[in-house]
């Protein structure tokens, strides 16, 4: 799997699928669309079967990790909202911390947060 910048708010997630005797490189692009304190809002382009991607990965969280299942919420229009308060690990985290904004550098993910 690779990661690459596209954009300021703009992901790449690629990686290699093995379709019978060969492979085949699928790409989807996530945008930060919207930062609240306690979450956020992802787009995701509609490629073709990344939509079946994503409900299988959205189910796999409901049945796999049942806590997660509140947290990660499927939207209209290719979106996915995420409720950090929901998520135990982040929770104590989100007492002290309120989020101000993502943005995708040429060296990672940079979270911008403002104490409480």
């Amino acid at each position: 799997m690779a990661v690459d910048g596209v954009s300021e708010r703009e992901l790449r997630v690629t990686y290699e699928q093995k379709v019978l005797f060969t492979s085949a490189k699928v790409s989807v692009n996530l945008t930060v669309e919207d930062v609240r304190p306690d979450g956020l809002t992802l787009a995701y382009d509609g490629a073709f079967g990344v939509d079946l991607m994503i409900a299988g990965a959205l189910k796999f969280l409901k049945y796999g990790l049942p806590e997660l299942s509140e947290a990660v919420v499927p939207e209209d229009g290719h979106r996915i909202r995420v409720e950090l308060g929901q998520i135990p690990q982040a929770q104590k985290a989100l007492e002290m911390l309120a989020l101000k904004d993502i943005s995708v550098t040429d060296d990672g993910v940079v979270v911008e947060a403002a104490l409480r």
